[in-house]
């Protein structure tokens, strides 16, 4: 009774240090950089070594900081392994070769995860006595402010998944796996990483890998929430949270079982509504929602009375714009140029609405915690939309609807497959992950605005 957690810091850190790699890893390894191993692996394990020191000496007084460290790096590895799967299997050459060589483990496979493991352990007990001694003297936080926390890295977790998402769609990747459960033939996380040679290949299975990663911090977020938040409507939600991730990856599993395009559309957005429903739970959860109450003045309360009703309008304005953008970018020029004409539309009316919804916010005290935070919501939509809206004109212009639809290749198509057009996947995808980010912007808009204009002892 009285100690400071460990769970809590341990799970941040090695979360959070985790996603870090998994971002780093597709970096080095994606189509037109593709890293030598001699080059990336370093890399990586700098990106380890230096995200567990500064997540440690984050951590503030309380437990060792060793032992954080320590329990940080042993997440990390074990997270980590479902990269290193690809590469303790079997490589073959050709994809033809898959049906012998799928899912067999190398004869050292064994001593290899033992020694990774070993090696991100003592990793995080060094960064973590390192990080230790550059901890400020601040009190560490209780379990709640923890969990607040982890559920911000978890919803962050979402980000790269729905990037590269939209990277499958923008470079017609989505059917260059064929079969939708496993990977030609391999459990997900042990498929070879010589076949990821292929740039479509690439995309589409690290966006299968990524909702893995998703799929499994979201269910360690729930099993967490259940042990250490005490609303039981807030532990439902984050229940909910890791349910549509499994909705959501049955969606994906029937787009390319089926391959129907309108599945993909609504594969693209629920997505980005599983990821704003994850931003509204995770906000809930943190200590400074919790204790708004007791800090809120009337100016405050009257910013966010007035801006409640319009932040719930413009969310759903939000929704439908995604709507009009996913059916354009799935169904194509031909059969989506309705779509499109009302992305473009409608793209005013979310402007305005989100420019208002912004300004309201601002007008929260700049004397309170409570007050500061639905300011820097305000901004945050401000500077989120006018970025998108930018974004919107440009991705338009790099891939203008009298654009010939192109067919996306099959897995037997491949070899002869037009090369994807680097810069216009990019700037698609850019405006496509920065739309989740805008979603997410007026997320916390509505639930800021509801909790500081009803404040109340529960959620």
């Amino acid at each position: 009774p009285g100690r400071s957690p460990l769970a809590g810091p341990a799970l941040v850190v090695g979360v959070g240090v985790t996603v870090a790699m998994w971002i780093a890893w597709f970096l080095l390894h994606m189509p037109g950089v593709r890293t030598d191993p001699s080059v990336a692996t370093p890399i990586l394990g700098g990106v380890l070594l230096l995200g567990l020191l500064l997540g440690v000496s984050r951590t503030g007084r309380g437990r060792p900081a060793w032992q954080i460290g320590l329990l940080a790096g042993l997440v990390c590895g074990a997270l980590n392994l479902l990269l290193l799967g690809m590469q303790i299997v079997e490589q073959p050459e050709s994809t033809e070769q898959m049906s012998d060589a799928a899912n067999k483990l190398r004869p050292n496979a064994a001593l290899v995860i033992a020694g990774f493991l070993f090696a991100s352990t003592l990793a995080g007990a060094i960064a973590g006595a390192v990080g230790g001694s550059l901890r400020s003297r601040r009190p560490g936080t209780d379990a709640q402010g923890w969990l607040g926390r982890f559920g911000i890295v978890s919803a962050l977790s979402m980000l790269p998944l729905l990037a590269v998402g939209g990277a499958v769609t923008g470079t017609e990747a989505g059917m260059s796996v064929p079969d939708s459960v496993t990977s030609y033939g391999a459990v997900s996380f042990l498929f070879p990483l010589s076949l990821m040679g292929e740039d479509r290949i690439f995309l589409e299975h690290s966006h299968r890998l990524l909702g893995s990663l998703v799929g499994l911090v979201t269910l360690i977020w729930a099993i967490y929430a259940t042990f250490v938040d005490r609303r039981v409507m807030i532990k439902a939600l984050t229940w909910g949270v890791w349910l549509l991730v499994v909705v959501q990856g049955v969606f994906g599993i029937i787009r390319v079982g089926e391959d129907l395009r309108v599945v993909g559309a609504v594969h693209g957005v629920f997505a980005q509504i599983v990821f704003v429903f994850a931003v509204g739970v995770a906000a809930a959860q943190t200590k400074a929602y919790l204790e708004a109450p007791s800090l809120l003045e009337d100016e405050t309360r009257k910013a966010a009375r007035r801006a409640r009703k319009l932040a719930i309008v413009t969310l759903f304005a939000v929704l439908i714009q995604l709507v009009f953008g996913a059916l354009y970018r799935h169904l194509g020029a031909e059969k989506g140029i309705h779509a499109l004409y009302s992305h473009i539309g409608w793209s005013f009316v979310v402007f305005a609405l989100i420019i208002v919804n912004g300004i309201l916010c601002m007008k929260g005290s700049r004397e309170s915690r409570p007050g500061a935070t639905l300011r820097r919501v305000g901004v945050l939509q401000h500077g989120l939309v006018a970025w998108q809206f930018l974004l919107g004109w440009a991705a338009l212009g790099m891939a203008p609807p009298s654009k010939a639809d192109r067919p996306i290749p099959s897995a037997e198509e491949l070899a002869s497959a037009p090369p994807i057009n680097a810069v216009e996947a990019i700037m698609t995808t850019t405006h496509q992950a920065s739309g989740a980010l805008v979603f997410g912007a007026v997320m916390l808009a509505v639930v800021w605005s509801r909790r500081l204009s009803r404040p109340s002892d529960g959620a």
